[in-house]
């Protein structure tokens, strides 16, 4: 199966980005806390992460607020194996 190169790049970052939201992970502290259950059953389009305010276009641009933006809301924290194999 051939992927292109936007495709392997995209499967990359978001690989790289499961790892980032395990507590165990040592950049960990870059992603904000989870929002609650509870708010994010009202919000009209829910994600998991508040996306903090970015000042700059760079900053819009950067890796953490892209994968905060476009990250699966179906994964489960307590299944490690069912998104992605390593």
């Amino acid at each position: 199966m051939n992927l292109s190169l936007a495709d392997r790049r995209e499967s990359l970052s978001c690989k790289f980005f499961y790892k980032m939201t395990r507590p165990d992970s040592f950049i960990h502290h870059l992603i904000p806390q989870k929002r609650n259950q509870n708010i994010l059953s009202r919000l009209r389009n829910p994600l998991q992460y508040c996306i903090p305010f970015a000042c700059t276009e760079r900053l819009k641009k950067s890796f953490v607020i892209y994968e905060l933006r476009t990250f699966p809301m179906d994964i489960d924290d307590d299944s490690d194996d069912d998104f992605i194999d390593f």
